[in-house]
This record gives structure tokens, C-alpha cells and sequence, in this order.
């Protein structure tokens, strides 16, 4: 392996957020390295007797042929690389890149999480057609051409939308505006604004539908054996106490009362602060800079109960992984070696949105597949963490619970703000919301538990739906 005329194509396996699955080829170069190349779906489909891997290793194997006669995908890479070094080439003057760095070095002191994301942003949609500029050539022209580029791409629908291409457009503008105006005389380069009179792109003509999950898709979710508890526990408690992911990221045992049905909503996750000073942990107000009392639903209960007892009364419902232990394989399908519980291994990953479109295809829910992304990206938007909390807030309307209740509850200061959490009510029939939870979740089947009295107007039965999803009989003494 690895001779010229004894090298041998190989494929591998990847899984997509949306939960399908991909064969990617990876195929030897004359320099001696190998490239990774997308097998097309028509070529790694079963047919003709042959199963998907094989027709996959059959498109492998032509490519590598092909690519030992011509040497394409090698040419590709030089030329890929030469871009990349035409970026970092300061022989003529700082390029855009170079410039980019130093500017996000200097932010990432003061705001960690927006220079993370405007680095993304960056090395997906602006660095191969800025990067190898220099600072000082960049025009008004430069950034028109840059605003119609999106504008167009975001008409396309493939990629991105308009509210996206405006969000990719503000990094370049913040950017110029340091090199122009910034109060750090490092970072202020240009002698003229090239943003001036620069038009952004295009507003969205209409707002994108978001999404709720119904309480069958929930109830999908959470009872699927291939979504871990933890993840299953976390959607759960999400769900039914409408909490912000901050919020429910530092839900404490000393803050549920279950006597009483109620849990105190009192602090949030407070990631800047974690990121500036490496701490395992901080906190701040909740975005209203209010506590808040929570209505506890009767059939989350037992589930919080049992939590609470598994981490003996105290710290958080979902503590972070302990630094320098391994992941594990949170997010692989539930294996029978794999119990999930109080160990560590609840550590809430930061795509907290694209491990639930993960779960809820493995939960086997493509019926809809504008939860995933794959409809037209102008007329809704895909499931995103947050849609749990706006699902509580729609299920507590559709069950006709006080609507000013319901605001205060989560956090809003008017009605107009919790009404825009408010999804389509039609289709949800008030007996099937907040229903009773798996008894997966609690790790084994409760036998005899005795749970307190439900307040006045809410019925209490202590009881779990079962593996088969039956409710468990109810005893008649």
C-alpha cells in the first residue's frame, strides 16, 4: 500500500445531522497522501445484486484508476493550497486573512463566543473571496460585489437565506469598520471606510415558519432506544418546564419542589464568562434578570424525583462531564453496555440543535422533513433546541391554561413576546400534551413509588408509560 500501481481505493461510512448515512472514498495521490472524495448516492445505492458498500468500493476503485492516468484530484490540492498560502503571503502588505486572525485574536478576550462564531463564519463563506486580498485594496466596489454575491446565493435557497446572508455580510462590515475606526490603533489600517454607501443584502421578504414537535413525536423521541437517556431526560425536563438551554444547562436539585409543583427558574449558563476566565462553571441572572416560579407538571414528577435521588439531593440535574474523563458514546445508538446515568456522562454538547435533529432521526421521524432543514429554507426553518421550550408554551395554550400565567412562567415582561413563541395550535388535542414519560428514563421500572398529591386541578397518578407504551394497570383497592 501506498506504491504507485499497488495502491488500493478504500471507503468509509459517515453519518449525517439529519441522521442518513454517506460512503466517502478515500483515494491515493502521486505525492503520496490521500484525498477524501464524496461518493455520489446513485453510486452507493444497493442495485444489481450489490449491496451499498460494494457499488461504493466499485466507484472508489474506477476514481483511484482514473485519478493514477490523470492526476486530477492532486492538481485540485496544489491549487487549493497555493490559494491558501497567496491568504497568509505578507511579502505585499497584511492580506484579509492575516488580518482576520489578528482582529479575532483581539476579540476573543472580550467576547469568546462571537469571535468563535464569526471564525466559522468566516472560513465557510468569506475566506476563499476576501481572503487573499490585501486590507489596503479592498473597495466599496470589493463589498458591493460581496452584498450582491449573497444576495444571490440567498435567492438560490440552496445554501443559505436571506437572514443568514445578512448575518455573513455583518462580519465583513464589523471587520472593515476596526480597520477604518477601531479604538485599538493595532487594528486601525485604513486611512478611508470602505463601507460607506455599501448596501447590505436583502431583508427577508417573509418570516420563516419554526417548528413544535407534536406530542407523538415527542413521546417517538424520547421512548426511541437509540437516543440516550441523558440526551431523552434532558428534552424531557426541557420541554415540560419551558426553560431557556442556559437555564435548564443549571436547573439545581435545591431548585425543584415537588411537594409543592413548582421548580425556580433563578439563574442561567453563563458561557462568556466560563470562556474568559476557564472556569468549569458560571452563572448569571436569566435574561429577564428575574427568578420565576415554574408550574411542575404532574407527569414530570417522578422523573425529577428520580434524578434527584440518583445525584443524592445535590448540584445540577445535568452536571458537566468532569474534565479529562473520555465522552463515551453519548450520541452513538444505546448500546447494552451502555447505561447512561449520574456518572458524568450528562456533559451538554454545544450543538445542542443538531444532536436533537440527530435523535429525532434515529427515532425514526423523516415525515417531516422541514424539522431537518431540507424544505425551502425561505418558507420555514428547521428544529432548533429552542422549539423544545416554544413546544411547552404552545402545548400549555392548546390545553387552555391562563395566558398570563403561561408569561409569567417563562420569563416574558408582555404578552406580545410570549405570543411569538406560540406555534400552530391547531392538531393538538389537549388530552394527549405533557403526556406520562417512558419508565426508560428512569433507568429501570419504578416499583411502588409514592409520589405527593397533585395541587388542586391536576390529576397525579404516579404511574410511567411501559417499554410497550401501555399505561401500567391502576390498582382498583
Amino acid at each position: 500500500m501506498g506504491k504507485l500501481g499497488t495502491r488500493n481505493a478504500s471507503v468509509e461510512l459517515f453519518r449525517r445531522a439529519d441522521g442518513t448515512v454517506y460512503f466517502r472514498a478515500r483515494i491515493w495521490l502521486a505525492d503520496e497522501t490521500r484525498e477524501r472524495v464524496d461518493v455520489p448516492a446513485k453510486h452507493s445505492t444497493a442495485a444489481g445484486g450489490m449491496t451499498a458498500r460494494q457499488r461504493a468500493e466499485l466507484y472508489a476503485a474506477a476514481l483511484q484508476e482514473r485519478e493514477d492516468e490523470t492526476g486530477e484530484l492532486l492538481a485540485r490540492k496544489r491549487e487549493r493550497l497555493a490559494a491558501k498560502a497567496a491568504k497568509n503571503d505578507a511579502s505585499k502588505g497584511e492580506t484579509c486573512e492575516r488580518y482576520f486572525r489578528r482582529w479575532n485574536l483581539v476579540r476573543k478576550g472580550k467576547l469568546p463566543l462571537q469571535a468563535k462564531h464569526d471564525e466559522q463564519i468566516w472560513n465557510l463563506w468569506l475566506s476563499d473571496r476576501l481572503g487573499a486580498l490585501l486590507v489596503r485594496d479592498v473597495t466599496r466596489d470589493t463589498l458591493i460585489e460581496l452584498s450582491h454575491h449573497l444576495d444571490t446565493v440567498a435567492a438560490e435557497g440552496e445554501k443559505f437565506g436571506p437572514a443568514r446572508a445578512r448575518n455573513i455580510f455583518s462580519v465583513a462590515a464589523a471587520m472593515f469598520r476596526d480597520a477604518y475606526s477601531s479604538k485599538d490603533r493595532t487594528l486601525r489600517v485604513l486611512e478611508t471606510d470602505p463601507m460607506t454607501g455599501v448596501p447590505w443584502p436583502e431583508r427577508p421578504t417573509t418570516k420563516p415558519l419554526k417548528q413544535l414537535l407534536y406530542p407523538r413525536e415527542f413521546m417517538a423521541l424520547v421512548s426511541c432506544p437509540d437516543v440516550p437517556i441523558v440526551r431523552a431526560r434532558l428534552y424531557a425536563v426541557t420541554l415540560y418546564t419551558m426553560t431557556r438551554a442556559a437555564e435548564v444547562r443549571v436547573l439545581d436539585c435545591s431548585a425543584i419542589d415537588v411537594p409543592h409543583f413548582n421548580v425556580k427558574v433563578t439563574m442561567s449558563d453563563d458561557p462568556i464568562t466560563r470562556a474568559a476566565t476557564g472556569a468549569s462553571s458560571a452563572t448569571k441572572s436569566t435574561k429577564s434578570g428575574k427568578a420565576r416560579l415554574v408550574s411542575l407538571e404532574t407527569n414530570l414528577a417522578p422523573l425529577l424525583s428520580t434524578m434527584i435521588a440518583e445525584l443524592g439531593g445535590t448540584g445540577r440535574l445535568f452536571p458537566d462531564r468532569p474534565k479529562g474523563t473520555p465522552k463515551g458514546n453519548q450520541w452513538r445508538p444505546a448500546t447494552e453496555d451502555y447505561i447512561p446515568g449520574p456518572d458524568g456522562e450528562y456533559g451538554l454538547a454545544n450543538m445542542l440543535k443538531r444532536d436533537l435533529r440527530k435523535a429525532l432521526a434515529w427515532a425514526g421521524i423523516p415525515e417531516r422533513p422541514e424539522l431537518f432543514g431540507d424544505s425551502d429554507r425561505k418558507a420555514s426553518l428547521p428544529l432548533r433546541f429552542h422549539d423544545l421550550r416554544a413546544s411547552g408554551i404552545t402545548w400549555r395554550h392548546a390545553r387552555g391554561d391562563n395566558a398570563e400565567s403561561i408569561r409569567q412562567e417563562c420569563g416574558h415582561e408582555d404578552q406580545a413576546t410570549n405570543v411569538i413563541y406560540i406555534r400552530a395550535l391547531r392538531g393538538l388535542d389537549a388530552s394527549e400534551l405533557f403526556p406520562k414519560l417512558p419508565v426508560r428514563l428512569l433507568g429501570e421500572a419504578p416499583e411502588a413509588k409514592l409520589w405527593p398529591s397533585a395541587p388542586p386541578g391536576m390529576k397525579n397518578t404516579g404511574n410511567f408509560v411501559g417499554a410497550e407504551g401501555l399505561e401500567p394497570p391502576t390498582s382498583t383497592v
